[in-house]
């Protein structure tokens, strides 16, 4: 008899801790498969943990940048939009009045203010714009509509107007009303704030601000503009029809310039729009570096890592199979 046989008990511990490392060299292959990650980064990385902190500090920082350009950029989308609306609107009303004015019959005082109301309805409809539960253009008062309903305004307005005694007289009124600092438009039409929301980082060392808000001198001068032909029928106004007609159709060149302010606000908006697109794309081509960078550091290569696994899978099958064949033996079977 062999004196430095190995007995059955000493067997049977051996395939049982080389049966606990298959498996947990199973789990750990099959998590790495199914994750594309090492599970051991610490043995990975060699406990050397400072280059990969950095890189997804980097990635934080950036995916919050493009988060807010994002959120800038779809707001500034809703101001185009609705600065769009408004000078389409400003057209209607001037080639309304334009049609009117060359011919005397065409439409009644009335007819034209009228028309005039719906005009500016859809542009307080527009600068009341709500995207994603902000209104674009409050400031940072975004949870406020920024103006005040058409109904309201020319109410108000009239009121101003009423102790006007010739058209001059009027449009200085007017003016007041639209432009006084501390006037009736900044205490009891714009709701908005007076601040315009914080610069977006661009990254850099560049910002970006959309300060555009309804209280805008530009945006003021149209609001004038149609508002002046819209309240010119009211009661309130002591005119005469002919003096009303001749309001209501000298704010022709009045909505004229206040389109081509209108138009200029736009220009500018989508200055910011393209340095915000740009930023986005050279922020996302940093991110998409900065993943890779990632990758290299701690992800597993599929491949080897797959081929390792059937290794282990085929090893576990052979060591059930030994492992049966050890349990069928017995004197019986031996003799």
């Amino acid at each position: 008899m062999d004196g430095f046989g190995v007995s059955d008990l000493s067997r049977g511990y051996g395939l049982r801790a080389l049966n606990l490392d298959l498996n947990r060299s199973l789990m750990r292959l099959t998590e790495e498969v199914v994750s594309g990650r090492s599970s051991d980064t610490t043995l990975r990385l060699n406990a050397q943990f400072s280059f990969l902190t950095q890189i997804e500090t980097d990635l934080v920082q950036t995916q919050a940048r493009i988060s807010a350009l994002t959120e800038t950029a779809i707001t500034a989308e809703a101001q185009q939009t609705a600065l769009d609306r408004v000078v389409s609107n400003a057209d209607d009303l001037f080639n309304t009045l334009a049609v009117s004015q060359n011919n005397a019959g065409a439409l009644s005082v009335s007819s034209l203010a009228q028309q005039a109301t719906g005009f500016l309805d859809t542009i307080i409809a527009a600068l009341n714009v709500n995207q994603g539960g902000r209104y674009a253009f409050s400031g940072t008062e975004v949870t406020t509509p920024p103006l005040v309903t058409t109904d309201t305004l020319l109410a108000d307005l009239a009121t101003a107007l009423s102790g006007a005694t010739n058209e001059d007289d009027l449009r200085a009124l007017a003016d007041d009303f639209f432009n006084l600092p501390g006037g009736a438009f900044e205490t009891g039409v714009y709701q908005g704030a007076a601040q315009s929301l914080s610069p977006i980082d661009l990254g850099n060392g560049e910002t970006v601000t959309l300060n555009l808000r309804a209280d805008d001198p530009a945006l003021r001068e149209m609001l004038k503009a149609v508002a002046l032909a819209a309240v010119a029928d009211d009661p309130a106004i002591p005119f005469s029809e002919t003096d009303k007609r001749e309001i209501v159709l000298g704010q022709i060149d009045e909505v004229l310039n206040a389109r081509s302010g209108v138009i200029e606000l736009r220009a500018k908006l989508g200055f910011s729009e393209e340095r915000i697109d740009r930023s986005t794309t050279r922020l996302e081509a940093e991110r998409s570096s900065f993943e890779l960078a990632r990758s290299d550091l701690i992800d597993v290569d599929p491949f080897e890592t797959a081929t390792a696994l059937e290794a282990v899978r085929q090893q576990l099958e052979t060591l059930f199979s030994v492992t049966a064949r050890t349990q069928n033996l017995s004197l019986v079977n031996f003799l």
